[in-house]
Protein backbone atom coordinates (compact mmCIF):
# COMPACT_ATOMS: atom_id res chain seq x y z
CA UNK A 1 0.00 0.00 0.00
CA UNK A 2 2.34 2.71 -1.22
CA UNK A 3 -0.29 5.04 -1.62
CA UNK A 4 -1.49 5.05 2.29
CA UNK A 5 1.49 5.07 3.18
CA UNK A 6 2.80 8.54 1.30
CA UNK A 7 -0.36 9.89 2.75
CA UNK A 8 0.35 8.87 6.44
CA UNK A 9 4.07 10.54 5.76
CA UNK A 10 2.55 13.98 4.72
CA UNK A 11 -0.01 13.88 7.92
CA UNK A 12 2.87 13.42 10.47
CA UNK A 13 4.48 16.25 8.51
CA UNK A 14 1.55 18.48 8.80
CA UNK A 15 0.59 17.98 12.02
CA UNK A 16 2.29 15.40 14.70
CA UNK A 17 -0.90 14.57 16.45
CA UNK A 18 -2.09 12.13 13.72
CA UNK A 19 0.93 10.00 14.50
CA UNK A 20 0.23 6.88 15.85
CA UNK A 21 -3.24 6.87 15.26
CA UNK A 22 -4.89 4.36 12.45
CA UNK A 23 -5.92 6.17 9.02
CA UNK A 24 -8.13 4.40 7.08
CA UNK A 25 -8.28 5.30 3.23
CA UNK A 26 -9.86 3.75 0.72
CA UNK A 27 -7.63 1.28 -1.09
CA UNK A 28 -6.71 2.07 -4.98
CA UNK A 29 -5.99 -0.40 -7.24
CA UNK A 30 -2.01 -0.33 -8.16
CA UNK A 31 -3.05 -1.14 -11.86
CA UNK A 32 -5.00 2.11 -12.57
CA UNK A 33 -4.00 5.53 -14.16
CA UNK A 34 -5.65 7.20 -11.05
CA UNK A 35 -3.20 5.61 -8.44
CA UNK A 36 -0.13 6.54 -10.81
CA UNK A 37 -0.84 10.08 -11.00
CA UNK A 38 -1.48 10.39 -7.33
CA UNK A 39 1.29 8.81 -6.15
CA UNK A 40 3.86 11.16 -8.33
CA UNK A 41 1.20 14.03 -6.72
CA UNK A 42 2.44 13.01 -3.31
CA UNK A 43 5.76 12.31 -3.78
CA UNK A 44 6.28 16.00 -4.87
CA UNK A 45 4.06 16.76 -1.94
CA UNK A 46 6.53 15.19 0.19
CA UNK A 47 9.65 16.44 -1.26
CA UNK A 48 8.20 20.02 -1.27
CA UNK A 49 6.99 19.56 3.06
CA UNK A 50 10.37 17.94 3.61
CA UNK A 51 12.56 21.33 2.31
CA UNK A 52 10.00 23.60 4.36
CA UNK A 53 10.64 21.44 7.00
CA UNK A 54 13.98 21.37 7.02
CA UNK A 55 14.62 25.11 6.04
CA UNK A 56 12.03 26.16 9.35
CA UNK A 57 14.23 24.02 11.48
CA UNK A 58 17.20 25.78 10.27
CA UNK A 59 15.29 29.23 11.18
CA UNK A 60 14.50 28.06 14.70
CA UNK A 61 17.92 27.19 15.28
CA UNK A 62 19.26 30.56 13.88
CA UNK A 63 17.56 32.71 15.88
CA UNK A 64 17.59 30.47 19.33
CA UNK A 65 21.63 30.97 18.56
CA UNK A 66 21.51 34.48 17.71
CA UNK A 67 19.38 35.03 21.09
CA UNK A 68 22.36 34.00 23.14
CA UNK A 69 24.30 37.61 23.00
CA UNK A 70 27.23 38.04 25.21
CA UNK A 71 27.51 40.70 27.90
CA UNK A 72 30.04 42.88 26.02
CA UNK A 73 27.65 43.33 22.85
CA UNK A 74 25.03 44.97 25.45
CA UNK A 75 24.87 49.12 25.94
CA UNK A 76 26.88 50.98 28.58
CA UNK A 77 24.62 50.80 31.62
CA UNK A 78 23.82 54.33 31.93
CA UNK A 79 22.17 54.47 28.70
CA UNK A 80 19.88 51.27 29.67
CA UNK A 81 16.50 51.53 31.40
CA UNK A 82 16.50 52.17 35.38
CA UNK A 83 15.07 48.17 35.86
CA UNK A 84 17.89 47.54 33.36
CA UNK A 85 20.31 49.23 35.35
CA UNK A 86 19.48 47.15 38.70
CA UNK A 87 20.42 44.03 37.03
CA UNK A 88 23.13 44.96 34.93
CA UNK A 89 25.01 46.85 37.38
CA UNK A 90 27.91 45.61 39.46
CA UNK A 91 28.49 47.09 43.34
CA UNK A 92 31.14 49.20 44.11
CA UNK A 93 33.99 47.76 45.87
CA UNK A 94 35.45 50.79 48.25
CA UNK A 95 38.62 50.05 50.53
CA UNK A 96 38.68 51.79 53.16
CA UNK A 97 41.60 53.69 53.69
CA UNK A 98 43.95 52.87 56.39
CA UNK A 99 44.05 54.13 60.14
CA UNK A 100 46.96 56.24 59.96
CA UNK A 101 45.99 58.58 57.59
CA UNK A 102 44.11 61.94 59.01
CA UNK A 103 41.14 63.11 57.62
CA UNK A 104 42.85 67.09 57.49
CA UNK A 105 44.89 65.61 54.35
CA UNK A 106 41.69 65.04 52.17
CA UNK A 107 40.70 68.19 49.96
CA UNK A 108 37.07 69.25 51.33
CA UNK A 109 35.33 72.21 49.63
CA UNK A 110 32.68 74.62 50.96
CA UNK A 111 28.71 74.42 50.54
CA UNK A 112 29.21 77.84 48.35
CA UNK A 113 31.74 75.96 46.25
CA UNK A 114 30.18 72.89 46.20
CA UNK A 115 26.77 74.85 44.57
CA UNK A 116 29.09 76.68 42.37
CA UNK A 117 30.27 73.52 40.81
CA UNK A 118 26.97 72.34 40.80
CA UNK A 119 25.53 75.02 39.17
CA UNK A 120 24.79 75.02 35.16
CA UNK A 121 27.71 77.06 33.26
CA UNK A 122 25.28 79.39 31.10
CA UNK A 123 26.58 79.45 27.33
CA UNK A 124 27.35 82.80 26.41
CA UNK A 125 25.59 84.43 23.63
CA UNK A 126 27.32 85.79 20.72
CA UNK A 127 25.99 89.08 20.63
CA UNK A 128 26.90 91.60 17.38
CA UNK A 129 29.38 93.66 17.95
CA UNK A 130 29.07 97.22 16.79
CA UNK A 131 31.49 98.47 14.29
CA UNK A 132 34.59 100.60 16.10
CA UNK A 133 35.27 104.12 15.47
CA UNK A 134 38.41 105.09 13.60
CA UNK A 135 41.00 106.05 16.40
CA UNK A 136 41.51 109.91 16.33
CA UNK A 137 44.99 111.07 15.57
CA UNK A 138 47.22 111.33 18.88
CA UNK A 139 48.13 115.19 19.21
CA UNK A 140 51.78 114.65 20.37
CA UNK A 141 52.61 113.98 16.65
CA UNK A 142 55.06 116.30 15.30
CA UNK A 143 54.24 118.31 11.91
CA UNK A 144 57.12 117.73 9.21
CA UNK A 145 59.77 120.98 8.48
CA UNK A 146 57.89 121.06 4.82
CA UNK A 147 54.44 121.22 5.96
CA UNK A 148 55.52 123.93 8.55
CA UNK A 149 57.01 125.70 5.43
CA UNK A 150 54.48 125.62 3.40
CA UNK A 151 51.41 126.11 5.58
CA UNK A 152 51.40 129.69 5.87
CA UNK A 153 51.25 130.11 1.94
CA UNK A 154 48.16 127.91 1.89
CA UNK A 155 46.46 130.03 4.54
CA UNK A 156 47.20 133.03 2.70
CA UNK A 157 45.53 132.02 -0.61
CA UNK A 158 41.68 132.02 -0.18
CA UNK A 159 39.02 129.65 -1.87
CA UNK A 160 39.95 126.14 0.11
CA UNK A 161 38.78 122.83 -1.03
CA UNK A 162 38.72 119.26 1.37
CA UNK A 163 38.73 115.87 0.67
CA UNK A 164 36.59 115.02 3.06
CA UNK A 165 35.39 111.28 4.01
CA UNK A 166 32.23 110.33 5.09
CA UNK A 167 31.91 106.60 5.93
CA UNK A 168 34.46 105.93 4.05
CA UNK A 169 33.61 107.53 0.74
CA UNK A 170 35.78 110.86 -0.03
CA UNK A 171 33.50 114.15 -1.21
CA UNK A 172 35.44 116.98 -2.56
CA UNK A 173 33.61 120.10 -1.48
CA UNK A 174 34.27 123.72 -0.87
CA UNK A 175 32.70 126.00 1.46
CA UNK A 176 29.03 126.47 0.75
CA UNK A 177 28.19 123.06 -0.80
CA UNK A 178 25.40 121.09 -0.76
CA UNK A 179 26.09 117.38 -0.45
CA UNK A 180 23.53 114.66 -1.34
CA UNK A 181 24.99 111.78 0.59
CA UNK A 182 23.76 108.09 -0.94
CA UNK A 183 22.14 107.15 2.27
CA UNK A 184 19.95 107.72 4.91
CA UNK A 185 23.02 108.88 8.03
CA UNK A 186 21.34 106.84 11.23
CA UNK A 187 20.96 109.14 14.40
CA UNK A 188 20.94 112.68 13.20
CA UNK A 189 18.06 115.26 12.95
CA UNK A 190 17.54 118.78 10.52
CA UNK A 191 20.40 120.96 12.51
CA UNK A 192 22.81 118.80 13.73
CA UNK A 193 25.92 120.30 13.11
CA UNK A 194 28.46 117.36 11.96
CA UNK A 195 32.77 117.81 12.31
CA UNK A 196 34.21 116.23 9.50
CA UNK A 197 37.76 115.39 10.83
CA UNK A 198 38.97 112.64 7.77
CA UNK A 199 40.59 114.13 4.77
CA UNK A 200 42.68 113.26 2.78
CA UNK A 201 43.65 116.45 0.27
CA UNK A 202 43.18 120.01 1.49
CA UNK A 203 44.28 122.65 -0.52
CA UNK A 204 43.53 125.93 -2.63
CA UNK A 205 44.62 127.47 -6.27
CA UNK A 206 48.40 126.38 -6.18
CA UNK A 207 49.07 124.22 -3.06
CA UNK A 208 47.78 121.15 -1.97
CA UNK A 209 48.10 119.24 1.32
CA UNK A 210 47.73 115.24 1.08
CA UNK A 211 47.54 113.11 3.93
CA UNK A 212 49.03 109.48 4.38
CA UNK A 213 46.06 108.27 4.58
CA UNK A 214 44.31 111.39 6.62
CA UNK A 215 45.60 115.02 6.68
CA UNK A 216 46.03 115.55 10.63
CA UNK A 217 42.99 117.37 11.49
CA UNK A 218 44.86 119.59 14.13
CA UNK A 219 45.49 121.72 10.57
CA UNK A 220 42.20 121.81 9.36
CA UNK A 221 37.98 122.38 10.74
CA UNK A 222 35.19 121.21 8.56
CA UNK A 223 31.68 121.37 9.90
CA UNK A 224 28.55 120.40 8.45
CA UNK A 225 25.11 120.81 8.64
CA UNK A 226 22.27 118.09 8.40
CA UNK A 227 19.42 120.01 6.50
CA UNK A 228 17.34 117.24 6.32
CA UNK A 229 16.15 114.05 3.98
CA UNK A 230 15.02 113.47 1.04
CA UNK A 231 13.17 111.06 -0.75
CA UNK A 232 13.52 110.34 -4.67
CA UNK A 233 10.38 109.39 -6.84
CA UNK A 234 8.75 106.17 -6.79
CA UNK A 235 10.50 103.39 -8.79
CA UNK A 236 8.82 100.78 -10.19
CA UNK A 237 10.35 97.30 -11.99
CA UNK A 238 8.94 94.38 -13.56
CA UNK A 239 10.40 91.51 -12.87
CA UNK A 240 9.61 88.44 -14.45
CA UNK A 241 11.32 84.53 -15.62
CA UNK A 242 11.30 82.93 -19.06
CA UNK A 243 8.98 80.76 -19.88
CA UNK A 244 6.67 82.25 -16.66
CA UNK A 245 3.79 84.28 -17.41
CA UNK A 246 4.10 85.81 -13.38
CA UNK A 247 4.80 89.17 -13.79
CA UNK A 248 6.30 90.15 -9.88
CA UNK A 249 6.13 94.45 -9.87
CA UNK A 250 8.92 95.45 -7.29
CA UNK A 251 8.66 98.99 -5.86
CA UNK A 252 11.44 101.44 -4.09
CA UNK A 253 11.79 104.95 -3.07
CA UNK A 254 15.09 105.19 -1.11
CA UNK A 255 15.73 108.51 1.42
CA UNK A 256 18.62 110.57 1.46
CA UNK A 257 20.34 112.79 4.31
CA UNK A 258 21.42 116.29 2.58
CA UNK A 259 24.13 118.26 4.08
CA UNK A 260 25.53 121.94 4.26
CA UNK A 261 28.98 122.78 4.09
CA UNK A 262 30.10 124.96 6.41
CA UNK A 263 33.58 127.43 5.96
CA UNK A 264 36.51 125.66 5.88
CA UNK A 265 39.01 126.80 8.29
CA UNK A 266 42.58 126.11 8.34
CA UNK A 267 44.60 126.60 11.68
CA UNK A 268 48.00 128.81 12.12
CA UNK A 269 50.85 126.62 13.10
CA UNK A 270 50.69 128.94 17.24
CA UNK A 271 46.95 127.23 16.97
CA UNK A 272 48.67 123.58 16.18
CA UNK A 273 51.20 123.68 18.87
CA UNK A 274 49.06 125.00 21.14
Amino acid sequence: MKFVGLIALCLNRLNPDFRGQNIKLPAIEDNSDQHQGICNALGRLQITFTFAFTMFSRTIRRSILDSKISSTALPPTFLLPIRARQFNSTTQHVETPPGDLDASQFPTKSPSQLAESAAPVPKTLRSRIPPLAPAPIPNSIALDPSVKEMLPLLIAQPSHYISVHIHGKPYLVTGGDSVRLPFQMPGVIPGDVLRLNRASALGSRDYTLKGTPYVDERIFECRATVMGTEAEPMRTKEKKKRRNRRINTVKSKHKYTILRIGEIKINGLDDIES
